[in-house]
């Protein structure tokens, strides 16, 4: 059997009736690449094992936030700001990422989630599995909470045929008002796991079972299998230079922070407007950047990742406004707590040891997907 520690020459799934099936239900965009990344490592740890995986995906377009949304009918009505920006680098962001994930995913079926929510669960039967994670699947959404967290909880189809694999709250304490729901859809699992340890605590609270820790699924695959979906950009890069990839609004404090732990690198923008050919470039071009960086600078999480993928000297910020538990459970777990920024921080952070690292991970990865594949029920 193949297992996800091997490389393999094609990641299209082979749509093979023979195969047992399973979904994927998380979070779906086209707008960011964590999520994205996510999506087709589980994708391809799951066809590894030997499954046809379709993508059960809720509510396409009322899924972007309202922000987007009217960004983007200002651009068709023909508001020259939102216009420049919808023909140009963010629509070509989005087809690279779509494109990236039809090439690596396998098929996707679109439904409105009160559709899927009021289905018989018989209407699932073709499914051996269904599995629910990684991301933030378990957070509260602003609209319809209880449905959407139903949905997550996978409650439209058999308990027996539930997995949850490294799902995210986004929260580090339960809405009072939903812990109820919460409860209910967690205890609709026969094994339970979270990617981060304040998780796992949550789920124990709620239900009293003991949850896994488990590996965000980016973190399955080794660097050798994420750079058969590298791309290098169009642009002139460096030689040399430092990845600065800062979601949401950078604090002003935080760019002069990352030019001066730059050093002597000339520090390359995921985001840089000036640079337009790599601002609209996909998940195969940052997979590059990632790779070839000598120094990587981030406040996200699957961007951390990669870094540790490719066992890049990183430093990771703090993101305003967004959860942080995530990146502190990961690094914490490898003993590498230190490379979250601090106040005072000396410039000069020195190399990760990174056979250190690898021993703690490679652990990891083994005991995540021995969780996986019982939940499976894959003997080894």
């Amino acid at each position: 059997m193949t297992r996800p520690d091997q490389t393999r020459p094609d990641y299209s799934c082979a749509q093979n009736s023979s195969k047992r099936k399973i979904l994927i239900t998380t979070l779906y965009s086209e707008s960011g690449y964590g999520c994205v990344l996510q999506r087709c490592a589980l994708n391809f740890i799951l066809e590894a094992e030997g499954f046809e995986v379709h993508h059960l995906i809720c509510n396409t377009l009322a899924s972007y936030r309202l922000k987007d949304l009217v960004r983007y009918i200002l651009g068709l009505v023909g508001v020259k700001r939102y216009s420049t920006e919808l023909l140009g680098h963010e629509l070509s962001r989005r087809k690279a990422i779509r494109n990236f994930q039809n090439k690596y995913t396998g098929k996707k079926i679109f439904i409105p989630v009160k559709s899927i929510m009021n289905s018989d669960k018989t209407a699932w039967s073709d499914y051996d599995f269904a599995v629910t994670g990684s991301d933030q699947v378990w957070c509260e959404a602003a609209v319809a909470p209880e449905v959407k967290l139903s949905f997550y909880y996978l409650e439209f189809i058999e308990r027996e045929k539930r997995i949850a694999y490294a799902p995210s709250f986004g929260f580090t304490e339960f809405n009072p008002e939903l812990y109820e729901v919460h409860k209910k859809g967690l205890l609709g699992f026969n094994r339970l796991s979270c990617r981060e340890k304040r998780g796992c605590e949550l789920i124990k609270e709620a239900t009293g079972i003991e949850a896994e820790h488990v590996l965000d699924p980016t973190l399955l695959l080794n660097s050798e299998q994420w750079r058969k979906c590298s791309r290098k950009p169009e642009c002139n890069l460096p030689e040399h230079y430092a990845l600065s990839y800062m979601l949401g609004v950078v604090p002003p404090e935080q760019k002069q922070l990352i030019k001066q732990f730059a050093g002597n690198l000339p520090v390359f923008d995921v985001f840089d407007e000036k640079c337009i050919p790599c601002n609209i470039a996909g998940p195969a071009e940052f997979i590059y950047l990632v790779d070839h960086a000598d120094f990587v600078l981030t406040n996200s999480f699957h961007g951390t990742a990669l870094a540790l993928n490719f066992k890049k000297n990183f430093l990771v910020f703090d993101r305003r406004y967004a959860p942080f538990n995530r990146m502190e459970s990961l690094l914490s777990r490898l003993n590498i707590f230190e490379r979250i920024y601090k106040p005072g921080m000396l410039f000069n952070l020195g190399e990760i040891n990174y056979d250190e690292v690898y021993s703690i991970l490679s652990a990891w990865r083994e005991s995540s997907m021995k969780y996986l594949r019982e939940c499976l029920k894959i003997s080894e």
